[in-house]
């Protein structure tokens, strides 16, 4: 074989393997855009998808919200010269009951007397145990115990300031046999205890240094004349 020949035949093979692999990075390259094509439609379609759906939700919503709105005008229009006055002829019917209820407590001092409880009061007034616990919720934001205390307490409060009956007297008096129990209910209410409170009328020679709650017994009782006795300690 001749050397030219030789050449010629060194110079095809050489070219095939070439051409093999520029083709070979071609299909490679070719493939990269085909996977970067379907993966740019799938994120349009996905994004498409979820402009829609939103929007339809967003138009759901809105339409509930003007349903809901005409549904609540609908039911305001229906009901504005009914529900009204219902509303005010029980609002009356509780602070009337209230008012009875109040009336009954502090004529006599009913509030301190130890035999004072719910169904005795359900009996005097003639009413229920449910009816009787909403009129006071309503009047005074307090359950009926916790009205019944604040009297109590601020009677305590008044012996103290204007008597020197000691302090386990002045607890009996309020209509509390136990005088731990008298001594944990006025710290709650007044975040101090009696004898402390006593001791800084005393020292400050002022009364009343504790504003009495709002709807509480901010009022004058008719107090009886406590004996005579020895000073708290």
């Amino acid at each position: 074989m001749f050397p030219h020949e030789l050449e010629f035949i060194i110079f095809i093979v050489g070219f095939s393997d070439v051409y093999v692999e520029f083709r070979t990075q071609n299909m490679w390259i070719v493939l990269g855009l085909v996977v970067l094509f379907l993966f740019l439609l799938l994120s349009v379609i996905l994004f498409c998808f979820y402009r829609k759906l939103q929007k339809k939700n967003l138009d759901l919503l809105q339409r509930l919200d003007i349903q809901n709105s005409i549904h609540v005008n609908k039911v305001e229009k229906e009901d504005k010269h009914v529900m009204v006055p219902v509303q005010r002829s029980g609002e009356n019917r509780h602070h009337e009951l209230f008012s009875c209820l109040e009336e009954y407590l502090l004529t006599d001092r009913n509030f301190v007397k130890f035999d004072i409880d719910t169904n005795r009061l359900v009996t005097e007034l003639s009413t229920n145990r449910n009816y009787l616990f909403e009129a006071v919720k309503l009047t005074t934001g307090k359950t009926l115990q916790e009205y019944i205390t604040t009297l109590r307490l601020e009677e305590a409060k008044y012996l103290l300031e204007t008597t020197d009956e000691i302090i386990e007297n002045i607890a009996e008096l309020c209509g509390y046999s136990s005088v731990r129990t008298f001594y944990r209910l006025f710290r709650s209410h007044y975040h101090i205890s009696p004898s402390v409170y006593r001791k800084m009328l005393k020292n400050k020679g002022k009364s009343h240094l504790i504003s009495p709650e709002k709807n509480g017994a901010s009022r004058i009782f008719n107090h009886p004349t406590p004996p005579e006795s020895g000073k708290s300690e």
